[in-house]
């Protein structure tokens, strides 16, 4: 089977390759480009035949590379849910995490994509890309993530997660499962108040909180409410001298 493939592939390929002539009767021999390309052959023969299938992979692009050349490239921005996952790009460990974004990788061919949150949460995905185009792909975790909303009175109060700010209240949040994780709301005037939550896989809950005014706003309001008061017998002379006009 791999002399067959190879003598196959070699086939398809040879009309393209050059050659020289070897001698006056026209006999023709394969030139160095020829004979590099069946040596690629031969080896992704024997690769499909005893290699695992990461090997498999690394040889079918060596030799992809070798006949056709690399084609251009385009931008992958690549997201998780949660974010922090490890990430494999065709086998190879980019050494980062999500979010990230991936430049200049090649267009119009299949990419396999291994995001790990731990040995035990993994996302394994396929993509291919346009050249000089962005794309953008947010993986999904759903058995390592928990659903939590947050309401506040008065709204529209700053929302953090582990001292990160993401939202305004009333907000939804998507928080990591099986981790501690401290959820902060401030608003400006208002004493703060931290919520700490160890969600787990599939909550959906709501985490509500009415403020408390800091006594820097309480003195505030009574001084306003004083002066206003004050200003309450002017204003009545005010009109009575304008009735009796």
């Amino acid at each position: 089977p791999a002399a067959a493939m190879a003598s196959a592939f070699a086939s398809e390929l040879s009309p393209n390759l050059p050659v020289q002539n070897s001698s006056p009767g026209g006999r023709r021999r394969p030139s160095i480009a020829m004979m590099a390309v069946l040596g690629l052959v031969a080896v992704a023969a024997i690769g499909w035949i005893i290699s695992p299938e990461r090997i498999q992979r690394r040889v079918s692009r060596l030799v992809r590379l070798a006949v056709i050349g690399r084609k251009p490239g385009g931008t992958l921005i690549l997201e998780s849910l949660p974010p922090g996952a490890h990430v494999t790009l065709d086998d190879e460990d980019t050494g980062q995490k999500t979010p990230m974004t991936m430049e200049n990788l090649e267009s119009e061919v299949i990419h396999t994509l291994v995001l790990r949150l731990d040995e035990n949460v993994v996302r394994t995905t396929t993509i291919s890309i346009v050249a000089n185009r962005k794309r953008t792909l947010r993986v999904v975790f759903p058995e390592a993530v928990a659903r939590v909303r947050v309401q506040t009175d008065p709204p529209e109060a700053n929302v953090f997660v582990d001292d990160r700010a993401v939202a305004l209240s009333p907000a939804s949040l998507t928080l990591r499962a099986g981790r501690v994780t401290q959820v902060r709301v401030e608003k400006t005037g208002y004493v703060p108040f931290t919520w700490t939550v160890d969600p787990q896989a599939g909550d959906n809950d709501t985490l509500g909180h009415t403020f408390e005014k800091t006594e820097e706003l309480k003195a505030a309001e009574a001084e306003e409410a004083a002066a206003l008061e004050a200003s309450q017998p002017r204003r009545k002379r005010r009109r009575r001298r304008a009735r009796g006009q």
